[in-house]
């Protein structure tokens, strides 16, 4: 009694270092910045207002055209960073990810206990701090920090209720399991992480249904009806999307389409034959070494203790095997780098199975199976171990130094010891900050180029304390405008490339038809920041040590582009009309001004037309024929059929008042009214029934 209560102190201890970590590691400031900005730690309100809730245009934080396609799976988890953020003064990024590592360390080692009968002993705190500190989560969650980062705690979570709620019969469990994946998943975002996951233990799952054949089937179903209902408020538009046709690719018709399905089989190509320290499975912690040196024996060490474990374990044989094959799936998803035939085959996976190419980066998004089922095998190996006390004492100590290396990758790796993470005050400088008042004061919804263009279309503002933000540009979160920086924001969903058309046309001193492309975007502000970039940024920003795509952005370009000043912000910003003749605008007649239109919403506007005007109305945004006018009477106004693909509509004569509005759009009153309503009988059901469920243990402790 006495040595466990001395693990059970260990494990606490353990388990409030792991919460606090981040703060030691980061101090206070946000580490923000890269394709998923992370600057939702800094205005979560913000996301919900001005990004997530729409599902037509407005629906990108890039500035590419989607069209229809919801983004409001966001909503949940950016739900909980706001209720946090208000609720604890602390810097919530650091409370959020120490609470990540706490969660998962605690409940890796619950579900093993669950599947092993054991107690908790030093192996199993030795192996689940070898799952957190993994160095294939060093080298790809830590280091990307994107919302898939939590499915570290999140999916050994699930997997524990779910398990649990298997094998003891206790629904309840179940359900809090598809509730903290609805919620903490970010669900549609997340996809390639989490199904990778699921790919990769699914011989445990067969294992789990072999067990309790009948029971696992109800609870299978229970929590893929639940995870529908709690989820239709986004799935309804994916859906719908697909089924109704409108001229243009939907969300899943874009990502099974014949362009990005032979873009994306180039891409894991390359990836796949990659020789690098993350697509190996002896884990390399020192990129760039050529010989076999003591940090790669380090690594090649778990692997024998592993195999010992395997070799001589004898309790729960069956398990074993399906642990087994759920470690050797995951290891080569992970890296299929073995021999020609293993990319051959993930290659024929990603052209025959629909979707398949979103592992493309598999090193990347099977690194958490795998980091789960090595863990997994280094705890039987060290368990078998323990039988050798001589050995196990030197075993305990070389893992030690393995986690302390662990630790030490995970500090670098958060901190952000790369070129696109930078830490963050909290707050942007005054210049942007008075540039983004303006913009929100804006009369109109025109889009805003900003010059010079960067081909990963990233942004580059200074904070209140001379750090700096770099990542995709901030103004669609902040002030509800949507803004074009650089290649990918011209994305359309029937041309992948017209960015590189746009640099290839810039190039040629074609500069017409660029204005004719960023006309048909929609833009009609130019913002020339003149902050130059910092030298350690500016290769990738402009393709390569030349700066390519800076030099051919010159004066005449510029010239030809810019119309009249509206106004400067400081030394840093200056603010233009583009030139009138490449002036589009959302809303407009054909050959005529006489229209005055005011934005509701991405899903609704308000028109006003005078009398004499011409009668064709134009909506400068992706086709679709949910888009619907209405006259101020509330009937329909048939659409303009000699323009096919574009949104136009013949006004009667007579009226002047119009309304255009998403037609889908409407289904939001009621799906996130019902789903609110679900979330709530379900969380009230989960604390019901667990409380009696504790209430009665409690009695059969007592008795």
């Amino acid at each position: 009694m006495k040595i466990f209560s001395g693990i059970k102190a260990v494990n606490i201890l353990i388990l409030l270092s792991l919460l606090l970590l981040p703060f030691f590691v980061l101090g206070g400031k946000y580490y923000v910045g890269g394709d998923d900005m992370r600057l939702y730690y800094v205005f979560p309100e913000k996301y919900v207002e001005n990004f997530a809730l729409n599902v037509v245009t407005d629906n990108t934080l890039a500035g590419a055209s989607t069209g229809y396609a919801s983004v409001a799976y966001f909503v949940p988890m950016l739900w909980v960073i706001s209720v946090l953020k208000s609720l604890i003064p602390v810097n919530i990024q650091n409370l959020m990810y120490g609470v990540n590592l706490m969660l998962g360390y605690y409940f890796f080692s619950k579900f093993v206990l669950l599947i092993t009968k054991k107690k908790i002993n030093l192996s199993l705190i030795l192996a689940s701090l070898m799952y957190v500190f993994s160095p294939y989560l060093v080298g790809s969650l830590y280091k990307n920090q994107m919302l898939n980062l939590y499915l570290l705690s999140l999916l050994p979570v699930c997997l524990y209720f779910f398990y649990s709620g298997v094998s003891q019969k206790k629904y309840y469990k179940t359900v809090l399991s598809v509730l903290a994946f609805s919620v903490f998943s970010t669900t549609l975002n997340t996809l390639p992480w989490s199904l990778a996951f699921m790919i990769g233990a699914s011989p445990l799952a067969l294992y789990l249904f072999v067990e309790n054949k009948a029971i696992f089937f109800k609870h299978f179903v229970l929590w893929v009806v639940i995870f529908i209902l709690l989820n239709g408020y986004w799935m309804f538009h994916l859906i719908n999307a697909h089924l109704v046709a409108d001229g243009t690719k939907d969300t899943l018709a874009y990502y099974s389409s014949i362009e990005f399905v032979t873009d994306n089989l180039r891409v894991t190509s390359g990836v796949a034959r990659l020789f690098n320290p993350l697509n190996i499975i002896f884990y390399n912690m020192t990129p760039g070494l050529r010989k076999f040196t003591l940090v790669d024996i380090v690594y090649v060490f778990p692997f024998f203790v592993l195999l010992f474990g395997l070799a001589s374990h004898t309790y729960k044989r069956k398990l074993t095997l399906f642990w087994l094959a759920a470690f050797l799936l995951s290891w080569y998803l992970f890296s299929p780098n073995m021999g020609d035939f293993g990319v051959k085959a993930f290659l024929k996976a990603s052209r025959e199975i629909p979707y398949f190419t979103m592992f493309r980066n598999m090193y990347d998004k099977f690194a958490l199976p795998l980091a789960f089922t090595y863990a997994i095998g280094v705890y039987w190996g060290l368990a078998k171990l323990r039988e050798r006390k001589n050995a196990i004492k030197v075993v305990h100590v070389v893992f030690a130094v393995i986690i302390a290396n662990g630790v030490m990758g995970y500090a670098s790796s958060t901190r952000g010891d790369n070129f696109l993470t930078k830490s963050f005050s909290g707050k942007f400088n005054d210049d942007f900050i008075n540039l983004t008042k303006y913009l929100e004061r804006l009369p109109d919804s025109a889009k805003v180029l900003w010059l010079p263009l960067n081909s990963p279309t990233y942004l580059y503002v200074e904070d209140s304390e001379s750090n700096y933000y770099f990542g995709l540009s901030p103004l669609r979160v902040l002030v509800d405008r949507t803004d074009v920086t650089g290649r990918f924001s011209f994305i359309t969903r029937d041309n992948l490339f017209q960015g590189e058309k746009v640099f290839d046309l810039i190039s040629k001193k074609a500069y017409k038809q660029v204005g004719d492309i960023l006309k048909s975007q929609n833009v009609g502000y130019v913002v020339i920041n003149n902050l130059p970039a910092p030298d350690s940024l500016k290769s990738f920003l402009y393709g390569g040590d030349n700066h390519p795509l800076l030099g051919i952005q010159n004066e005449a370009f510029y010239k030809e582009i810019l119309g009249s000043k509206l106004n400067s912000f400081g030394s840093r910003y200056s603010l233009y009309r583009i030139n009138d003749k490449y002036l589009g605008n959302t809303l407009y007649l054909d050959n005529s001004d006489d229209l005055v239109y005011s934005k509701k919403s991405s899903s609704e506007y308000n028109i006003l037309v005078h009398q004499g005007a011409d009668r064709k109305l134009f909506f400068n945004e992706p086709y679709h024929d949910g888009w619907e006018l209405l006259s101020r009477s509330g009937e329909k106004i048939n659409r303009y059929t000699e323009k096919r693909n574009i949104n136009s509509w013949e006004l009667p004569y007579g009226e002047n008042s119009y309304k255009l509005e998403f037609k889908p759009a409407q289904f939001n009153y009621y799906l996130f009214r019902a789903t609110a309503v679900f979330y709530l009988i379900l969380i009230v059901f989960v604390t019901r029934t667990a409380y009696l469920d504790y209430n009665i243990a409690w009695r059969q402790k007592k008795k």
